[in-house]
């Protein structure tokens, strides 16, 4: 019968050695993404609101020389869909070091051995996912801007 730490080191070497499956198969080693990735969409939201907002007056001359909704929302939905792509460009670069890093520090805490086993493929899901929430949290900001009338525009200081 094997022991807790046979077991331990057993699993860690199967979580390292599944991805890119590896949020199905080892969830402990899933849990900092979550929060990672909601944070990331409330504040790509925030900063379009506030784009939103400061470009209120050039929405209103885009309004008065005939954009229609679906062209304003479609910028604002590729702003968000490019600062989106943009970071998913930046991290992934660090993501090699910091991941081989994190198995290192992992195995050391339980005194075990992880693997640290990079796939390209969990690089295509992430960007998947980066896409489908840039364009989720893009979305209400976009419709804001879509609601801005030329009169209320011209008004706004």
């Amino acid at each position: 019968m094997a022991t807790a730490r046979e077991l331990s080191c057993h699993t860690s070497r199967f979580c390292a050695n599944s991805s890119p499956f590896l949020f199905h198969t080892c969830p402990p080693l899933n849990l900092p993404h979550h929060p990672a990735t909601s944070v990331g969409s409330i504040a790509l939201s925030g900063v379009l609101s506030l784009s939103v907002r400061e470009r209120t007056r050039e929405i209103g001359v885009m309004r008065a020389i005939g954009a229609s909704s679906r062209s304003i929302a479609g910028l604002f939905i590729g702003e968000g869909l490019l600062l989106g792509l943009l970071s998913w460009l930046i991290a992934l670069p660090l993501s090699l070091p910091a991941g081989y890093l994190m198995t290192r520090a992992l195995g050391a805490a339980i005194n075990g051995e992880i693997v640290f086993h990079y796939t390209p493929t969990g690089a295509g899901y992430w960007l998947v996912i980066i896409t489908v929430l840039a364009i989720a949290a893009s979305w209400l900001p976009a419709q804001g801007a879509t609601r801005v009338s030329v009169r209320e525009s011209l008004a706004y200081q």
